[in-house]
């Protein structure tokens, strides 16, 4: 997991994750130019929380979250039930078939 942050020519400044990982937005929200959210986190302060933007903070931060949401998931995976026959199939579109003329085709 990498975060990166994004300068939108030095009027804002927001961190994204880099690769396949995304926090739950709905939970953690989504740093942008006009909000604070995941990856950056509130860090809990004596004169309030203040917003963590150092990316080795960010990368430790998440690293855990990911690490405890495993350890979680481990522990209780005995008890929940199979969600495998539950998915639908994945359904591949099919392109519509085309007349081609052959005295088109360039070559």
């Amino acid at each position: 997991m990498q975060i990166e942050l994004v300068d939108d020519r030095g009027f804002d400044m927001w961190a994204t994750f880099r690769g396949p990982f995304r926090a739950p937005e709905r939970d953690y929200g989504r740093d942008e130019p006009n909000g604070n959210g995941a990856p950056a986190f509130q860090r809990p302060e004596v004169d309030g929380p203040k917003w963590e933007y150092r990316t080795w903070e960010m990368e430790a931060y998440w690293r855990a979250w990911l690490q405890a949401v495993r350890e979680v998931y481990a522990e209780n995976e005995a008890h929940l039930p199979s969600v495998i026959g539950k998915l639908p199939p994945v359904e591949i579109p099919q392109p519509a078939p085309r007349d081609v003329d052959p005295n088109e085709i360039p070559f």
